[in-house]
């Protein structure tokens, strides 16, 4: 049997909370950076199954997947920055970026309602960029279970916690959903209102029609808030073979 690493050289280990990725080039004649995520062998059908199943502009490509008697890996397009780094960089986003990211969320989130899934377990190290604004959700393990339309909306809640994240760089201390600054943020702002509404709606489509999502943004507008990420937020790696 062949090793899962014959197509590919380690580059690093990337370390996002708990969502750890080793990122790999491909060797040569072929040529490109891989995301790549282990999962034990007992859970490997259902993973990848997930995965494979899971297809959208605003979610992570699974582009190939090796199983061996332990594990199966997962590849993925490399995206090289979360919004976790832009919480972490010196600069807030704008209003206009900020709805320029929450639209390509929402997208996300619509089409796993719309395929009876849900997130799980959605948070900003998740949630990817590229260079080029261009913005993709990261399934996992337990991510995307299946649900009925009954219960609480965990991903619309979560996206309480992410919105204060990008907005004032932290969340409140006693749980409590808004934000501190409204020199920054005035309180009848889209953006404000969009944050009370994650605390009550009852599926990401109802936040669709929002009035912040309704900005004619582009995910141009995002690629200088990226370049401050990519250049003043800390990043923990590892170089490990």
């Amino acid at each position: 049997m062949g090793s899962p690493w014959d197509g590919y050289r380690k580059v690093l280990v990337v370390e996002h909370l708990d969502n750890s990725i080793t990122v790999a080039e491909r060797k040569a004649p072929h040529a490109g950076l891989v995301a790549i995520k282990v999962f034990p062998s007992a859970a490997a059908e259902k993973a990848l199954e997930r995965h494979q199943r899971v297809k959208h502009e605003n979610i992570v490509d699974v582009l190939e997947a090796f199983t061996t008697e332990t594990s199966l890996y997962i590849f993925l397009e490399h995206l090289p920055i979360s919004l976790l780094q832009i919480v972490e960089g010196a600069k807030y986003p704008t209003e206009w970026q900020l709805a320029a990211i929450l639209k390509q969320i929402i997208c996300g989130l619509v089409y796993l309602e719309r395929e009876k899934f849900q997130h799980g377990s959605l948070h900003c190290s998740v949630i990817l960029l590229s260079a080029q604004g261009n913005l993709k959700i990261v399934t996992n393990l337990q991510c995307c279970e299946t649900v009925d339309g009954k219960g609480e909306p965990r991903d619309v809640r979560a996206l309480s916690l992410i919105m204060m994240e990008l907005m004032q760089k932290y969340v409140k201390d006693d749980g409590a959903v808004g934000v501190d600054n409204l020199r920054r943020w005035s309180s009848d702002c889209d953006a404000v209102t969009f944050l009370s509404e994650t605390t009550s709606a009852a599926s990401a489509l109802e936040l669709q029609s929002h009035s912040l999502l309704k900005h004619r943004t582009r995910k141009e507008d995002l690629l200088g808030l990226i370049f401050s990420a990519e250049v003043t937020a800390p990043r923990t790696y590892s170089c490990r073979a």
